[in-house]
């Protein structure tokens, strides 16, 4: 990955992401596509390395890894069409050098930030399509809570969308 900042030069850099994946569908079930409502269990361990182009950008190179786990239920509670999925991830990033003098007087930058996810996807009313073409709704309720050596970097928030999405 390489990024380029037209107005921060210093800021330019290239990395690497190394990333494991895992869908496991409940014993029993035969595979679904993606929007049906399997249930099972979901994964991904995620490793990176970013390094500045230039001397000088705050932190030097960073490292960072992650776990997320969650679980996809279909049918929750007994309803046809729905899909629950619940989330969370734990990520470590550290900096390889000082971030800047005048923060924690130069202490390296250590971040830990412990995210959340709960999704419930359902099919629209009213409507007479069904499958991988019908209209469906989503309810989503997201938050993270980091932390950090610097208290500049930490920080919380949480979220609720809804969404309506029609695949294309």
């Amino acid at each position: 990955e390489s990024r380029n900042y037209p107005r921060a030069h210093n800021l330019a850099s290239w990395g690497a992401t190394y990333r494991l994946e895992w869908d496991c569908a409940a014993t029993g079930q035969p595979p679904q596509p993606a929007a049906s409502s399997t249930s099972g269990w979901l994964g991904q361990a995620e490793a990176s390395w970013d390094a500045p182009r230039q001397q000088g950008r705050p932190g030097g190179h960073t490292w960072q890894t992650s776990l997320q786990l969650g679980r996809r239920i279909g049918n929750p509670w007994g309803q046809p069409g729905h899909q629950l999925t619940l989330s969370a991830e734990w990520t470590h990033t550290q900096d390889t050098a000082g971030y800047s003098p005048w923060l924690e007087n130069g202490a390296r930058r250590i971040v830990r930030r412990l995210s959340w996810q709960a999704h419930w996807l359902l099919p629209a009313a009213n409507t007479s399509a069904s499958g991988p073409d019908a209209w469906r709704w989503a309810v989503q309720l997201q938050g993270y809570r980091q932390s950090s050596n610097i208290p500049l970097f930490s920080l919380r928030s949480t979220a609720v969308q809804l969404l309506a999405m029609h695949p294309w």
